[in-house]
């Protein structure tokens, strides 16, 4: 079954509350940086002798041939697909998101397995991303909570600030994991020092109302708040369109190519 950014909305609502796309946003909207700016192996504008490179199994050359690519899908996967197989575990989630979100339309199945690459190979973005897939059942699958939260868990403990957030969530709401307001704030902490706004929201909202372990502090959640939305403002304008939708800047959104965003804004009774 391939899948489209409209096909399931229950996707669409992981996409939206997960948040990891900010990172993939950032990957695609500029340069791949990680193994590559590391690694220099080749100049960017020579694409020539990093085409060379790749064919020799430089992966790296082959990250930056798939990030010096814009418009031609099919030609930034291929190259995407031979840094994987090279070694870039960016490059394998980066597959695996292109195949979940429809650029491609390939089965979400390829998605998955693109993301355990890029998992088993390091990055934890994929790892964050194959939790995802595992939380919602997005291959037509019973959902696996458990094993969901144990890939938040360890993306979490590695750093990923979104995968702190995702989980969490769960722990608040004790999906695959024991209910767990306080150790949840601690989760939600974690995410907002680490830049992820959902982070900063969610703690916000804990100290907004009387939860087990929580008294109301309305000071604390307004500084959460502002953190949250000093954070989007930033992302929004760095190109992460799902940042511009959190703010109401749909038509920024939409510029950006995301078709909530334009949904959104022609559609007022889906505005929130």
């Amino acid at each position: 079954m391939a899948i489209t950014p409209t096909t399931s909305s229950s996707l669409i609502l992981f996409r939206c509350e997960l948040t990891v796309r900010r990172r993939l946003a950032a990957l695609v909207l500029v340069p791949l940086g990680l193994a590559c700016s590391r690694t220099p192996t080749c100049d960017a504008k020579q694409l020539a002798g990093c085409a060379k490179q790749c064919a020799r199994g430089t992966g790296a050359a082959c990250a930056r041939l798939a990030n010096a690519e814009r418009r031609d899908v099919a030609e930034r996967a291929k190259w995407d697909e031979k840094a994987c197989n090279n070694g870039v575990a960016p490059s394998c989630t980066r597959l695996g998101e292109a195949a979940e979100f429809g650029r491609g339309a390939v089965p979400i199945a390829r998605a998955q397995a693109a993301y355990k690459r890029g998992c088993d190979a390091g990055d934890q973005l994929g790892c964050a991303y194959l939790a995802g897939l595992f939380e919602t059942g997005a291959d037509g699958s019973t959902p696996d909570l458990g094993k969901a939260a144990r890939l938040y868990g360890a993306a979490c403990r590695a750093g990923e600030p979104t995968s702190c957030a995702s989980l969490g969530r769960m722990t608040e709401l004790g999906r695959g994991t024991k209910r767990d307001p306080k150790a949840a704030a601690k989760l939600f902490d974690q995410a907002c020092k680490g830049g992820e706004p959902s982070g900063c929201e969610r703690l916000a909202r804990l100290h907004r109302r009387s939860v087990a372990g929580f008294s109301s502090d309305p000071k604390r959640a307004n500084a959460l708040e502002a953190r949250g939305r000093a954070l989007r403002t930033r992302g929004c304008a760095e190109g992460v369109s799902i940042d511009c939708i959190a703010l109401g800047r749909y038509e920024r959104a939409c510029q950006l190519g995301d078709p909530d965003g334009c949904d959104r804004k022609s559609s007022p009774s889906r505005r929130r």
